[in-house]
């Protein structure tokens, strides 16, 4: 993954005619328990969204047309956000994370006219199993047997 980048956090999204919709996670919370999740993204064109969804009938553009750009952040309005992932991908795979609150947002830059859209952030709220559960269940599992 490499190191992190610095995001200006005054870097605003010209005006365009697309949108990013995440397709996973479809919440806008995750319980990633684990520490790690999967982000998969669609671009639609602003025509086909309704009410922050895309239509049933509407076609996804073609992700080839677009670089996008993974930030993360520890605060929900992105003030310290870094650079998770650059490429052409519309999905990552999040791992690594430790206990805690993640923000994570998509943007996408249109190779034909450089304009730009940012997805709706998902949260990724961190928190493992306690060794004190997994220890009674153990215990449990051991008196079962």
């Amino acid at each position: 993954m490499g190191s992190a980048q610095e995001v200006s956090p005054d870097e605003s999204s010209s005006t365009a005619n697309f949108a990013v919709i995440f397709q996973f996670p479809s919440e806008a919370i995750i319980e990633a328990d684990e520490g790690k999740g999967l982000l998969d993204w669609e671009v639609f064109s602003v025509d086909d969204i309704v009410d922050g969804e895309p239509r049933e009938e509407a076609a996804a553009l073609d992700e080839r047309l677009f670089e996008f750009e993974v930030q993360e952040a520890k605060t929900e309005d992105f003030s310290d956000a870094s650079v998770r992932y650059t490429g052409k991908d519309s999905a990552t795979y999040i791992s690594g994370l430790s206990e805690g609150d993640y923000y994570f947002r998509v943007l996408a830059t249109s190779e034909k006219n450089q304009s730009k859209s940012y997805s709706d952030p998902v949260q990724f709220k961190v928190e493992f199993v306690s060794m004190s559960l997994v220890w009674k269940l153990v215990g449990l599992g051991i008196a079962v047997f």
